[in-house]
């Protein structure tokens, strides 16, 4: 870098946090070695660092002190304590990594002769010597190479006599041996016999599943609602029969609560006749958790979820009731399957109960749906939830209540047979008249 502002370059360095702030607060030495090839070199203090060229992602500007600013021409504006001037512009900058440089080796072994010290001196004038300083290796080494001394040792043959009695650590030996090979034969008789026991045993195979063949894509939707519908109509096991009434509140007898605890649905409760809330209602009523009902039960979660769905025909357009699911399937095929489902509980129900199912409700069960359902937009995430109060108002059911209602139903028959005979005879009469 010469004086001349010309010769003068400008470059950032960027030493990605190797160097401490303390560097630049005391005086450094710095170098800076081939700036014109990609691999720039930069000494500060003891540092080697190894650079490579890069784009900056803006643009770097460097300042430069100035004691005495120019008058500014605008009187309006105020006097800054920045005493700063632009020099030059770059975006260049080299990215730093440090190195190590390697150490040099030198090229000449030189020998390193062995010294032999003297051990024969006196103790006293060596300690003298060394306190006075006049102590000298050449004194102290010996003069004289030792040789090695081989020595050679004959070995002596003891020959043991036969009179003499064997050792007893030896005889201790000779019959831990004896002892270990029994018990090796005895473990491998054993895995023997249990390799034997192991053949005779049948052989267990594991049995390879069945290979159904799929079904034709014709009767496939015939298919999956046969299985579909076996499924739905097929009751409980905590379910006595069809149908046994449900009560209000707690509903026992259309809902398997201790299923719906281990299912996680509800929490669990020490009371025997807990109540449930209307989050709990929500949770247990839906077509997700038809296992844990009733038929009764399902039967009504079924009708209320195609009269709830019947209001949002309103808000759907001829374009949305086109759309398919994943299954492939639209509104109008949906809609079937929920009026066939509604079909089939409702005729369980009839061959399964002897008589009229006992359930009241706002919906009467003997009620078959109509055939002109209105085509609805399916959503079961959020429109298919229930109140489910407003479905089931039951009292608890007692014995007297029964007989009650059929001494009611045998008085209404017995009173239009009676109406029908005394319109019969009244007819005869007046045909006798005409004649």
């Amino acid at each position: 870098m010469n004086d001349s502002e010309e010769d003068c370059s400008y470059v950032y360095l960027e030493f990605n946090e190797k160097l401490t702030p303390s560097i630049f607060a005391n005086k450094m030495f710095l170098r800076v070695a081939n700036l014109h090839k990609p691999n720039p070199l930069v000494q500060i203090n003891d540092l080697v660092f190894k650079g490579s060229y890069d784009e900056c992602a803006g643009t770097n500007l460097f300042f430069e002190e100035i004691e005495d600013p120019p008058l500014s021409t605008n009187i309006f504006e105020k006097d800054t304590p920045i005493r700063l001037k632009p020099v030059v512009s770059q975006t260049k900058i080299i990215k730093l990594k440090q190195m190590k440089l390697p150490k040099k080796v030198s090229t000449n072994k030189q020998c390193k002769e062995s010294v032999i010290l003297n051990l024969n001196q006196d103790y006293n004038s060596v300690l003298e010597k060394l306190e006075q300083g006049i102590l000298n290796i050449e004194d102290v080494s010996s003069k004289e190479v030792e040789q090695p001394v081989d020595e050679h040792y004959e070995d002596m043959n003891f020959e043991q006599s036969d009179d003499m009695p064997p050792e007893p650590e030896k005889e201790i030996e000779s019959l831990l041996g004896v002892v270990k090979n029994k018990t090796a034969a005895s473990l491998l008789e054993a895995k023997y016999e249990k390799l034997k026991r192991l053949v005779r045993r049948p052989v267990k195979r594991m049995k390879s599943p069945e290979l159904i063949a799929e079904c034709d894509s014709e009767y496939k939707d015939a298919y999956e609602y046969h299985n579909l519908e076996r499924q739905v109509c097929q009751s409980s096991d905590a379910f006595r029969s069809v149908s046994s009434p449900i009560i209000e509140k707690s509903f026992v007898g259309g809902v398997d609560i201790d299923r719906c605890v281990l299912h996680g649905l509800i929490p669990p409760s020490v009371d025997l006749n807990r109540v449930l809330t209307k989050e709990e209602q929500n949770k247990v009523f839906t077509i997700d958790n038809l296992e844990n009902l009733s038929i009764p039960a399902r039967y009504l979660v079924l009708k209320e979820c195609v009269s709830r769905t019947e209001e949002l025909i309103e808000s759907t357009s001829t374009e949305e009731l086109k759309e398919t699911d994943e299954n492939g399937r639209t509104i109008k095929d949906i809609c079937d399957i929920f009026r066939k489902l509604v079909r089939a509980l409702e005729y369980t129900m009839v061959q399964t109960s002897e008589s009229d199912i006992s359930v009241k409700s706002k919906i009467a069960l003997h009620e078959r749906p109509s055939d002109e359902y209105v085509k609805y937009k399916y959503n079961p995430s959020s429109d298919l939830l229930l109140n489910c109060p407003e479905i089931f108002k039951s009292d608890e059911w007692t014995d007297n209540e029964e007989s009650k209602e059929e001494n009611t139903k045998d008085k209404k028959r017995t009173d239009c047979r009676e109406m029908e005979e005394e319109s019969d005879v009244s007819m005869d009469d007046e045909n006798s008249d005409l004649n």
